[in-house]
């Protein structure tokens, strides 16, 4: 709960961010969409999961820093 001053100024506060909230869907959502499409590009790749994460959560920041795609090549 935030906490106001007479002024109307925020003192304090609690941010809940929808990454913390919905990381198990957004896990499990990345992981069906590998899964159905790995016959894409690597970029095509990269950029569709970036997509479903920042349906999640809009915050580019968060959606380009929560993704690391390391590819393994057989």
């Amino acid at each position: 709960m935030a906490q106001v001053n007479e002024e109307g100024t925020v003192e304090d506060y609690d941010v809940i961010v929808p990454t913390a909230q919905n990381q198990i869907n957004i896990e499990n959502d990345l992981k069906d969409y590998f899964n159905r499409n790995l016959d894409k590009g690597e970029e095509a790749l990269r950029v569709d999961a970036e997509s479903i994460v920042r349906a999640y959560d809009p915050c580019m920041s968060c959606a380009t820093n929560f993704l690391k795609i390391d590819w393994i090549r057989k």
